[in-house]
């Protein structure tokens, strides 16, 4: 009895885990529009195009980034390095907006929660499968679920970025703003590397961290977003 017992909390954590971390892709889903438009299989369609991007980073990393052996911390140089890799998400990004019919919004949301979900499903489902299950509770499944509701808004703030990049109309300010915004977002995992490596903030502190960031560059695409809706 114990054992089945046993058995059962786990697969609860479990579950509660992956609710945690899928509710805000199935509500933005369901309460944004895209149900009724019919978009599961653009949502499907950007979600591999997340997988093909995938396997180009790898191989780029796996040829001319090597695994760093240094102990002590990283090396700044080689992580900025990194994260120059990550254009070609953004470059994925940017051919799913720009291949998708529709209003910006509809692009931006799609994009978001196909790319996201995709990610989720590849980086965070097996850690949670094989970690929350365990025989010892740790806040950090937990954490990690919060951490891919903030890779939601990352996301939304980089395709809508990415959409304001792709128009004409934009005056030259408000251009150099979007590009400054996108090389923000691309280089911040080196960013939030440094909070955690050197700062030594970890666990709910840098949660919280990435929360304000997100929260922020949010808000701004927001406005950004808004203002040109308006005209």
């Amino acid at each position: 009895f114990k054992k089945k017992l046993f058995l059962l909390m786990t697969l609860l954590h479990f579950v509660n885990c992956v609710a945690l971390a899928t509710a805000p892709y199935i509500i933005t889903y369901r309460y944004s529009g895209l149900l009724e438009l019919g978009a599961f299989w653009r949502c499907i369609k950007a979600g591999g195009a997340y997988f093909m991007t995938q396997i180009i980073k790898m191989l780029l990393l796996a040829t001319f980034f090597p695994v760093n052996e240094l102990e002590d911390g990283i090396d700044p140089l080689t992580e900025s390095v990194k994260c120059m890799v990550d254009i070609i998400d953004f470059l994925g990004l940017y051919l799913v907006l720009t291949r998708l019919l529709g209003k910006g919004e509809m692009k931006v949301l799609v994009t978001s929660v196909g790319w996201g979900l995709a990610e989720l499903i590849s980086t965070r489902l097996l850690p949670l499968w094989f970690g929350a299950r365990s025989t010892e509770f740790d806040w950090k499944y937990i954490q990690s679920s919060f951490d891919a509701n903030i890779n939601l808004v990352f996301l939304v703030s980089v395709c809508t970025y990415l959409w304001l990049w792709s128009r004409n109309d934009l005056n030259r300010t408000i251009t150099v703003l979007v590009g400054v915004l996108l090389m923000f977002l691309c280089y911040r995992p080196l960013l939030f590397h440094f909070i955690y490596h050197i700062i030594g903030i970890k666990g709910w502190g840098l949660l919280l961290f990435k929360t304000i960031v997100a929260m922020v560059t949010g808000f701004i695409a927001l406005l950004l977003y808004s203002g040109m809706s308006s005209k």
